[in-house]
């Protein structure tokens, strides 16, 4: 949880995003898929955060035994529960 890591992935999503468009998706949708992009990943490390507040909170190491020693179960999707929480909203957006 370092400061180069999130400025890697934010980097490594803007440069997929980048491949992705120049590629597959069509050119007009270009910004829209980059700060989609990046706005998802934001939310997945807020995901990440707030699942850490919470065992800080707590007082425990892991969120469940299930896979001991690698912060629980939630540990490993507390990143998709918070891009879950914006991909609605960002869907809304897109459509219109």
């Amino acid at each position: 949880k370092t400061w180069s890591g999130v400025i890697g992935g934010w980097l490594a999503v803007g440069l997929f995003s980048l491949f992705f468009v120049g590629n597959v998706a069509p050119p007009d949708l270009f910004i829209t898929f980059v700060v989609g992009s990046v706005l998802l990943s934001f939310a997945a490390q807020i995901g990440d955060i707030i699942q850490s507040r919470l065992k800080r909170v707590r007082e425990v190491k892991d969120s469940s035994n299930l896979l001991p020693g690698h912060g629980g179960f939630m540990d490993r999707l507390d990143g998709f529960i918070g891009a879950t929480v914006i991909i609605g909203p960002f869907f809304q957006w897109i459509i219109q």
